[in-house]
């Protein structure tokens, strides 16, 4: 499992701010507000997710 944060995700045209997003093989499994810091956690500035898989990433 890959543990994605990042200050802006938008998943398929839904925008959230502070926002965790997880991943297995790829492919969107899971996704909730970040409300404490996450250990093995890869921080992200944006995040952008269509059709279950990462389009466009952009780091801090």
């Amino acid at each position: 499992m890959l543990r994605l944060a990042a200050n802006k995700v938008v998943i398929d045209g839904e925008r959230f701010t502070n926002h965790v997003v997880e991943l297995v093989d790829g492919l969107l499994v899971c996704h909730y507000p970040l409300t404490y810091e996450l250990p093995q956690t890869q921080w992200l500035r944006t995040l952008v997710i269509e059709e279950g898989r990462v389009v466009h990433s952009e780091h801090c």
